[in-house]
């Protein structure tokens, strides 16, 4: 049986690039699993969750609409659509919770299958971060599906075998993209280090490189995970 590595960062940070490369390269046999919570994103999304992502995208299209040209954003980012529109009443959160629970448990199965046949399952970014509130937070002003969520995908949820960390400054990282803000990407960062303690096998790149050395430090890496485990 074959492993798991979850390849995690900010936006910008060329987590997704870096996936992608891993399974046009094929080091070792490989599948592509988007583990975060971005049904925009997601290669193995439920039914249920592209009808939400569908009817998410037509508010969204709703809010621009109403924008003038100065206001309306040049392109139609992931982030737009998840945490930029009105706050969702507590039946729409609590259908998202289960919605997302079989979606995640859906995922890890087909992780299993890959692994079992052979394949390393390269996660783009995982639950275990993309639950995780941010750096600080207080817990009980949270919606109480986002507590849960953090519980199971922290305490219960199968967590990757290897994480790799790209890591950059958050001026570096919105220079690139120029989404979210210095304050959210700071935080992000500050979370997943805070996160990673619980976990053994992390590891941090400097995405600060050029996309080549980047590449070439994760391969590196990996290499070495595999032939440990050997």
């Amino acid at each position: 049986m074959k492993f798991s590595v979850a390849i995690i960062g900010s936006d910008g940070s060329g987590k997704t690039s870096i996936a992608n490369r891993l399974i046009e390269a094929q080091p070792l046999p490989s599948r592509y699993l988007y583990m975060g919570l971005s049904t925009l994103s997601s290669n193995m999304a439920l039914p249920t969750s592209q009808l939400a992502r569908l009817f998410k995208l037509r508010e969204y299209k709703k809010r621009i609409a109403k924008k003038s040209d100065e206001e309306k954003p040049k392109t139609t980012a992931s982030h737009d659509l998840h945490h930029g529109g009105p706050k969702r009443g507590s039946l729409w959160m609590t259908l998202r919770f289960f919605n997302r629970m079989v979606e995640a448990i859906w995922r890890q199965v087909l992780s299993w299958i890959y692994q079992l046949r052979g394949y390393m399952v390269v996660y783009d970014r995982h639950y275990f971060f993309d639950a995780a509130p941010a750096a600080g937070a207080n817990l009980k002003k949270l919606h109480w599906t986002d507590r849960l969520e953090f519980k199971i995908f922290g305490d219960v949820y199968p967590k990757p075998n290897l994480v790799i960390f790209l890591d950059a400054p958050a001026e570096v990282l919105y220079s690139r993209k120029g989404e979210s803000n210095l304050k959210h990407l700071e935080k992000r960062r500050e979370t997943i280090v805070e996160m990673s303690k619980r976990l053994n096998n992390f590891i941090i790149v400097d995405a600060e490189q050029p996309l080549d050395k980047v590449y070439g430090d994760v391969l590196h890496h990996i290499l070495k995970f595999d032939k440990k485990r050997d």
